[in-house]
């Protein structure tokens, strides 16, 4: 008998999604609780993206040769994040995704080859209650 593989899935992309469904806050009205400016019966809600940030070490000879590089985010993947503050009584809710990936510098044969290979990253923080 021959083995069966499956095909491999495709990841499901790195948005976070409302972490409950929301309505934008005015900010700064009624009467505000703690320093994001949420009246009690309104709700914050944000979600944010940044394009990515690529860090490269160089080698610290006279003429300076690349050793790894670091993305986050990146080509079609933002890093994203959202957070969320049902009402003043209720805790801070946030979720971040950070599609990371890292390379090296083969010099022998002059490319770059994977050391971690492109990952989404999930990050999930809940402010407990007082």
């Amino acid at each position: 008998h021959a083995a069966r593989i499956a095909p491999l899935e495709m990841p499901q992309p790195c948005v976070p999604t409302p972490l409950t469904p929301t309505k934008p806050a005015a900010l700064g009205t009624g009467s505000s609780s703690a320093s994001l400016g949420v009246a009690p019966d309104e709700q914050l809600s944000a979600i944010g993206s940044i394009p990515g940030v690529e860090v490269t070490l160089l080698s610290a000879d006279r003429l300076p040769l690349p050793l790894v590089q670091l993305a986050l985010g990146g080509e079609g993947q933002p890093i994203t994040v959202a957070v969320e503050q049902a009402s003043s009584a209720l805790p801070l809710l946030a979720e971040a995704c950070v599609p990371l990936s890292a390379r090296w510098h083969n010099a022998g044969l002059l490319c770059w080859e994977p050391l971690i290979e492109p990952a989404d990253i999930q990050l999930k923080a809940q402010q407990s209650s007082a």
